[in-house]
């Protein structure tokens, strides 16, 4: 994909800032990340790509959430400078650190920690100002309903694609097989937990960053730094707990699962919200495989036999990682 030109200098100008350099440091499909140089600081500049698939203003959101956590006193997120809503960017203060890649039982413990600290302060008047977080869903049904929905879109894309001659040979049917035993698993998961469920009851909401994982955390001498807030809002807290077991690259490790009770426990969150969480758990499985598959779903080039048979592989393992992670979490999580 070819990067348009962006002039960070002229557009931070308009605002009074003067800066001496800038650099790339992030470019992907939802936005595109700078560090911005003034004579005496750095700064974290981000432009928000537009979404027809999602209709919330991102930078917003961001916005929002962001000074929602400053108002709270928390000192461990960044701080908006200055923002446009035309332009869609905003400068944010710079945080030093790196990526967390094996992360701890105390680094788990500070992620949980964060999640209640958010939850304390949910009566605020800034968080009055949040909306829902990306992707909210608040019934049972509204859960299956949206994972249904990107099932049908994967399950075009394979009655379409085999229209095109692909050998049978192909890796292309590995994955066709994957995704039909996933989505029979999906049916009769549902089917054995219907009698158990109130599908139309709404759900309590939590304050969530939403898209949660060790993938936005940030480490600076033994700190924790929690960043990116594009998709946060009022959430399933169900659909949090799924996410920080079974998100995909950036989970809880399973030795740390149990570090999780501390925020089932707190006195914010509804515990009989995961009268669910065995059928959200699997739900979810779905929902992380179907994103997976979106590297082909929605890619407008050629895909090639390689790509097919990595992502096969990929799935797979992802399959058999979350079955069990989702054992684990029922045995060590108190609901």
């Amino acid at each position: 994909m070819k990067k348009p030109l962006i002039d960070i200098k002229s557009l931070l100008k308009s605002k009074g800032i003067s800066i001496e350099d800038y650099s790339e440091i992030g470019f992907g499909k939802n936005s595109r990340s700078f560090r911005v140089f003034t004579k005496k600081q750095i700064y974290f500049f981000k432009i928000y790509s537009s979404d027809h698939k999602d209709k919330r203003d991102r930078l917003l959101t961001e916005l929002n959430f962001l000074n929602f956590l400053k108002e709270s006193k928390f000192n461990n997120t960044p701080l908006p400078i200055v923002w446009d809503f035309k332009e869609r960017w905003i400068l944010l203060s710079w945080i030093n650190g790196e990526r967390l890649s094996n992360p701890s039982n105390d680094e788990c413990q500070t992620l949980v920690d964060f999640l209640i600290n958010i939850q304390s302060n949910r009566e605020s008047e800034f968080a009055k100002k949040i909306g829902n977080a990306s992707e909210a869903q608040f019934s049972i049904n509204d859960h299956i309903n949206h994972v249904h929905e990107r099932f049908k879109k994967v399950d075009n894309y394979f009655s379409i694609n085999k229209e095109n001659n692909i050998p049978k040979e192909s890796s292309f049917y590995e994955l066709e097989i994957l995704f039909n035993k996933l989505f029979r698993k999906f049916g009769e998961n549902i089917d054995k937990s219907f009698p158990f469920f109130d599908s139309k009851k709404d759900i309590y909401k939590i304050l969530s960053p939403s898209d949660v994982g060790f993938h936005n955390i940030l480490i600076d001498r033994k700190k924790l730094y929690f960043i990116d807030f594009e998709y946060a809002g009022w959430d399933d807290p169900c659909k949090l707990i799924c996410d920080l077991v079974l998100q995909p690259d950036y989970p809880i490790p399973s030795k740390y699962i149990g570090t999780i009770n501390k925020l089932i426990s707190n006195k914010h969150f509804p515990k009989d919200s995961l009268n669910n969480l065995d059928l959200m758990l699997n739900i979810y499985q779905s929902k992380w495989v179907l994103i997976i598959l979106n590297t082909i779903i929605f890619n407008k080039d050629t895909i090639t036999e390689n790509v097919f048979k990595k992502l096969s592989r990929k799935i797979s393992k992802y399959i058999a990682n979350s079955e069990a992670k989702i054992f684990i979490t029922k045995k060590a999580l108190f609901y």
